[in-house]
């Protein structure tokens, strides 16, 4: 049987049930989970808001410091790149980088998301009291995010710990996906009514599972704290 926490199937059992549907991020996340997370190197993928079909990205030609949705308006599928000089939408937004992150599995349904402008981590700096994520190294080398060994554990084990730059993705359906900080087990949403163009974490505070909201359903409706993950390489 699946594994489940009360009604919610986590990101494993869910890959699982998913796995002759045909869902191309779910079979690479999948993959990854099935690597060893420390020689794996991560997969590439676009992470659009199903509001509106935007994806995340450093705008400002990459200069930005918060990711924000955005879409350069020649076409839906690839962040709105279109054919240029050759290249297909694909090739074009994954040679600009601004909308293209890599995911790592640390372990179980635990992530890193890394900017492939630099390959610095998303994540809540300050300590984990901002707002709104970022992209950070800590400075200190290696794979997890210039994170140095503490207390005795290994950098790996270190940032788990610290859980700044750890993300819980978890599947809905399909490409759909919830992201939650490990901070604090809250989803990243676009607030004011799905306005903001910056996301943020936050939960409904409903009571249920799905990001405070009572379903998978409520949530799947909501749209603002729900992500397409769509697979580059």
């Amino acid at each position: 049987q699946p594994r489940t926490m009360g009604r919610y199937v986590t990101l494993p059992a869910a890959i699982l049930l998913l796995l002759f549907a045909g869902s191309p991020a779910v079979h690479a996340i999948r993959s990854l989970q099935q690597s060893s997370s420390d020689e794996a190197g991560g997969m590439l993928f676009i992470i659009k808001s199903t509001l509106d079909g935007e994806c995340l990205l450093f705008s400002g030609r990459g200069n930005d410091v918060n990711p924000k949705k955005y879409n350069w308006n020649h076409g839906a599928n690839f962040c709105g790149f279109g054919e240029k000089d050759g290249m297909s939408p694909k090739e074009r937004v994954v040679a600009n980088k601004q909308a293209v992150w890599r995911l790592e599995q640390l372990e179980g349904d635990m992530y890193t998301i890394k900017s492939t402008l630099d390959e610095e981590c998303l994540i809540f700096g300050a300590n984990g009291n901002n707002v709104y994520p970022s992209r950070h190294l800590w400075g200190h080398g290696g794979k997890y995010c210039g994170f140095p060994e503490q207390n005795g554990m290994s950098s790996k084990e270190s940032l788990l710990a610290n859980k700044q730059a750890v993300w819980q993705i978890e599947n809905l359906e399909d490409d759909k996906f919830v992201i939650k900080s490990a901070l604090d087990g809250k989803c990243l949403v676009f607030g004011g009514d799905g306005n903001n163009q910056y996301p943020s974490r936050f939960e409904w505070g409903d009571g249920g599972e799905f990001c405070g909201k009572p379903s998978k359903e409520a949530i799947l409706a909501e749209k603002r704290a729900v992500f397409e993950l769509k697979l580059m390489a």
